[in-house]
């Protein structure tokens, strides 16, 4: 990235960190690495007609306003055999998207992006290690201050947001990013603490293939009242 152009100012927060009513007149990035923010770029990349973010409160009125979409994601009450895939990477790397409105949901990563996304002029993207390369470039280029909000786990710092916030913010400051110690670090806390060791495995060339796509989500209110995901770089 020589010659790169950086942002006045980068802050680097938790999500439970934020204040409810927090104002940022920059580029606010929402960091899930493990989730929301490497599944979105997937999602982009089989070019869906349409990438929803739902909660269980407005699921319905989502199915009613978008009746032939797909349902990914988990929630804690709803029988996962009502899901198309699951929010594991690899389970949503096997659907066949294109063309078709998706509705995702997720127990961290839905509120997350409805607090960030709750003010219409803000503009809100998400960055993991998958679209690392495409979002700095945006980002630099961008000459606007910074916001990365790490989306930890319901309250809970995890080691691949913060070393993906931390790479985010060095790489806009200039400073070296060493991306191999960085991805053992990170196979070894995943498989560590993953529920399933077999759908870890599957997950983890996909999480953390780094530049696997050059593809920037960003978050939006849609004129249905629905939060919206669209790659800002075929919208400018």
């Amino acid at each position: 990235m020589d010659g790169i152009i950086y942002p006045v100012h980068i802050e680097k927060v938790w999500f439970y960190e934020l204040p409810s009513d927090f104002e940022f007149n920059g580029t606010t990035v929402m960091v899930d690495a493990n989730a929301a923010s490497s599944n979105m770029p997937l999602f982009l990349s089989k070019n869906p007609a349409r990438l929803l973010v739902v909660n269980e409160q407005n699921l319905s009125r989502a199915l009613m306003q978008y009746p032939d979409a797909l349902l990914a994601g988990e929630s804690l009450s709803m029988d996962p055999e009502r899901f198309s895939a699951s929010n594991h990477i690899s389970s949503i790397n096997k659907i066949e998207a294109g063309g078709k409105d998706i509705l995702w949901m997720s127990i961290n990563g839905s509120r997350v992006f409805e607090k960030m996304c709750g003010h219409t002029d803000r503009l809100v993207l998400a960055g993991a290690f998958n679209n690392f390369g495409a979002l700095v470039n945006f980002l630099a280029q961008s000459q606007k201050d910074v916001l990365i909000v790490m989306a930890g786990d319901r309250g809970q710092e995890v080691l691949e947001d913060k070393i993906c916030g931390e790479m985010i913010e060095k790489k806009l400051s200039g400073l070296p990013v060493d991306w191999e110690d960085s991805r053992q670090a990170l196979t070894k806390e995943l498989m560590k603490y993953a529920s399933d060791q077999s759908e870890i495995k599957d997950d983890l060339p996909l999480l953390l293939d780094l530049n696997r796509y050059n593809i920037v989500p960003k978050c939006f209110k849609n004129k249905d009242g629905f939060l919206e995901v669209k790659d800002i770089l075929e919208t400018q």
